[in-house]
């Protein structure tokens, strides 16, 4: 019946459900009708409320509009049912003109989608808009556009994707390869052109790409991201050691896992700058600080900091299991930095929900006057005025 109720409907109406596909992104009426009118190939009829309102409650709900209902417009669309949603993509995938039009326009929805490889109502449908080579093809094109011309978050959505599909099929088909080789010397491009500084994860996930290609993929430009990563490193602790502030555990970790990512990846990088010896006088300033940290006793003010202190005692701990392979000449003092470092953390967490069981119990005999009156004396006029 579904099958049968798509089939009647206009191609301004089909395109409008297709649309309706990036629920990422397609949330309320007008970022319905934007995305409409952008992706829809076919001449309208009639106006886009109206193609909405013949839409609604038969494969949509559309939120209400009127007077009293001011915010209507910032209300989430749906599916009367999840598998209208399937439905939609079902159709698409057997429409080879809609489909490679969707593919060419959609954006980073349409190649997420093209990318996934467990949907529909029983979980076995993969690369549901990939069954030909023209698919392949328009699919890379919109990969490519989104690498030149998208934000840096739209490229990491491309990224997820294809990692995703890589890590669920291991076999990789000749249009898959292809996809990957382009990817990342579009993006290793993008990146050289802007000096741009990668992060450690970021700079691993393009390595793990990059390795199921079959050609010899370039490694983007290294120095931007290790100079930035090592700077922030050499600051935390330089302020540590001077006491301004604690030993910053974000940027410790940081480095230690972009020391890890370049050894398996980049190592020859490594030794052209001189590792290990050349940073071991770091790496054992940073195991001195972070033990004396271990062994303070911390009285905080509220569950909050103790919480977050934990949270920095945790990334130094993860630090300190990478520097200790980075290192392995220290790996006995690093094993015994970690134990304290674990301890501490465990410590900590431990005072925190014994401060924040206080601050319950102090909240919940607070007097609810004391709270309306906010302190305040009050006074009574005809008193003040009595002896006038």
């Amino acid at each position: 019946m579904m099958e049968k109720s798509f089939s009647k409907l206009s191609i301004e109406q089909q395109w409008l459900l297709v649309t309706m596909l990036d629920e990422e992104n397609v949330r309320t009426v007008p970022q319905l009708e934007k995305a409409f009118y952008r992706l829809c190939p076919a001449e309208l009829t009639r106006p886009f409320l109206k193609i909405l309102a013949e839409l609604d409650e038969g494969f949509i709900r559309v939120p209400p509009a009127n007077e009293k209902d001011i915010v209507w417009a910032r209300r989430k669309l749906d599916w009367v049912h999840p598998s209208y949603r399937d439905l939609v993509i079902e159709r698409l995938s057997l429409n080879k003109s809609m489909r490679t039009h969707y593919l060419d326009r959609g954006g980073v929805a349409a190649i997420v989608l093209a990318l996934s490889e467990v949907g529909g109502a029983f979980g076995d449908r993969s690369l549901p808009l990939l069954p030909d080579k023209e698919s392949w093809e328009s699919l890379r094109t919109s990969v490519i556009r989104v690498l030149q011309e998208g934000t840096e978050e739209e490229i990491e959505e491309v990224m997820s994707a294809v990692e995703g599909v890589t890590s669920v099929t291991p076999a990789m088909s000749g249009e898959m390869s292809s996809l990957l080789s382009v990817l990342c010397e579009e993006v290793r491009i993008r990146w050289d052109g802007q000096n741009k500084v990668l992060t450690s994860k970021l700079l691993k996930r393009f390595y793990e790409i990059s390795a199921k290609v079959t050609a010899q993929v370039p490694s983007p430009r290294l120095a931007p991201s290790w100079n930035a990563t090592l700077a922030k490193v050499e600051e935390a602790v330089e302020e540590a050691e001077a006491g301004r502030f604690a030993l910053d555990g974000p940027h410790v970790l940081e480095w230690a896992e972009m020391l890890d990512t370049l050894e398996v990846n980049e190592p020859r990088y490594l030794r052209k700058l001189g590792f290990p010896s050349a940073f071991e006088p770091t790496a054992e300033k940073i195991m001195e600080i972070a033990d004396e940290e271990a062994a303070l006793e911390y009285d905080l003010s509220s569950s909050d900091d103790y919480y977050a202190e934990a949270a920095r005692f945790d990334d130094l701990l993860k630090a300190a299991v990478s520097l200790r392979k980075a290192f392995p000449e220290k790996a006995d003092q690093w094993k015994k930095v970690e134990e304290d470092l674990e301890k501490q953390k465990d410590e900590l967490n431990q005072k925190a929900e014994q401060k924040k069981n206080e601050e319950e119990e102090a909240k919940a005999n607070e007097d609810p006057a004391d709270g309306e009156s906010g302190g305040a004396e009050v006074f009574n006029l005809e008193d003040i005025f009595s002896d006038l």
